[in-house]
């Protein structure tokens, strides 16, 4: 199993890592599709100077990341699920998964990834600074864990540069903590 942590490391052979919005590229562009820095990290010229910069169209949303807007610690995350998808480790993902309502609380997790035997996992994405929104979906993701237990969950933290992850196994609801890598 491919899992990828650190994202300044490359996560397949051929992609690079924007310095900048973190957004994966393929090592034949030689600039990022999203904000539009060169892998040094300056801007792409644009004008005469670059005349395909003017012509060159946005690179369409992935399918799985329509919805709200993402946060930086979810794109992070998305990219990881991009990689494991491809790799061909999950079936598929979406964000923002199904919302729930355990209890008369309503929870959307940020993503839901369906896994080659078939089986659903429910994914809370939080950077390691607690705003205040961070007690409400704590609590519904408790919720919905206890309510929903043929879901597999995980808490995935982006903390010190790496990912920690809380896991909790769908039906016998055990609870595992990983730290960096598996």
């Amino acid at each position: 199993m491919v899992t990828i942590f650190n994202t300044k490391l490359c996560p397949l052979p051929g992609w690079w890592s924007c310095k900048r919005c973190g957004c994966w590229s393929s090592n034949s562009e030689s600039h990022c599709r999203n904000c539009g820095r060169n892998r040094a990290g300056t801007p792409q010229p644009t004008g005469d100077a670059h005349p395909a910069a003017i012509e060159r169209k946005p690179a369409p949303e992935p399918a799985a990341a329509t919805g709200p807007r993402m946060t930086k610690t979810e794109q992070r995350y998305a990219a990881i699920l991009a990689v494991r998808l491809a790799a061909g480790e999950i079936r598929e993902w979406s964000r923002p998964a199904p919302t729930l309502k355990p209890h008369g609380i309503r929870y959307t997790p940020d993503f839901e990834v369906i896994h080659l035997d078939g089986h659903k996992e429910q994914i809370e994405v939080k950077g390691a600074y607690k705003l205040h929104s961070h007690g409400a979906a704590r609590r519904g993701f408790a919720a919905s864990r206890d309510r929903y237990p043929e879901f597999a969950w995980t808490w995935a933290t982006w903390m010190g540069g790496e990912w920690v992850y809380e896991r909790w196994e769908r039906k016998t609801g055990k609870r595992r903590l990983i730290h960096g890598d598996e």
